[in-house]
């Protein structure tokens, strides 16, 4: 046999190992491709049966006092919880965060805002924010003191006022005997000295013209009515 064909035969048993090593390599590839997938279609499958959240793309399963959230068939993070502790359905007055990472957790007498994305407990509350008449505007209420969250989970006024309302795009709030009134952007458009401590209740009348505030007090079956001046920004003497 010849320099020639000798040449040619070791060509050829390289071009057949080179075939089978790499249909090998396929077939390992191929393997794992399958394990992974079948895997991952037992685990959406799974986590199809775990509890959806009204408001955001994340589901949870309760286990014990640890709740795990899931978002696009992933873990994303657990929260222990100390007390016992569930996720609710949305109350009617509730606010509702743009921010789907923003989770409501009830745990004792508490609210928790929890942020399923980073893992961490952002407040602590004494009850569930409130919805305002300024949509991206919630009322939010710590140690008895309220204050304003906005939609992303930004403190835009903090837990300081005994009593806020809103109405219109004017925000109301109650501290220390005095009425103030500020805009959108919490900006002090006025404020009105009452003398009046312990109310229970702000409730706010509007027309074009003039907003009416109207205090209850705790313990008592007076009001006492204010008004607001929209055009010129002050309280009507």
């Amino acid at each position: 046999m010849t320099d020639s064909n000798n040449n040619k035969i070791e060509s050829i048993d390289k071009i057949i190992i080179f075939i089978i090593f790499f249909i090998f390599i396929l077939a390992i590839l191929g393997t794992i491709w399958w394990v992974n997938y079948k895997r991952r279609i037992e685990i959406n499958n799974l986590i199809n049966t775990y509890n959806s959240i009204q408001y955001s793309n994340y589901k949870y399963n309760k286990e014990d006092k640890t709740i795990y959230f899931y978002k696009d068939a992933e873990h994303i993070s657990k929260y222990k919880c100390i007390q016992e502790c569930f996720i609710d359905e949305l109350q009617s007055e509730q606010f509702v965060f743009a921010n789907e990472d923003l989770i409501y957790i009830s745990e004792g007498n508490k609210f928790i805002i929890y942020n399923a994305k980073t893992n961490k407990k952002i407040f602590v509350l004494d009850e569930f924010p409130k919805a305002t008449t300024i949509k991206e505007y919630g009322i939010i209420t710590k140690n008895n003191k309220k204050g304003i969250i906005d939609e992303t989970g930004k403190i835009i006024s903090d837990f300081q006022y005994d009593n806020i309302s809103t109405i219109d795009n004017y925000i109301i709030t109650y501290l220390d005997g005095n009425i103030y009134v500020y805009d959108t952007t919490m900006k002090l458009l006025d404020m009105e000295k009452t003398n009046t401590n312990n109310i229970d209740d702000l409730v706010l009348l509007s027309n074009e013209e003039k907003i009416t505030i109207i205090i209850t007090t705790q313990n008592s079956s007076i009001s006492i009515i204010y008004k607001y001046n929209k055009k010129g920004n002050n309280f009507i003497k």
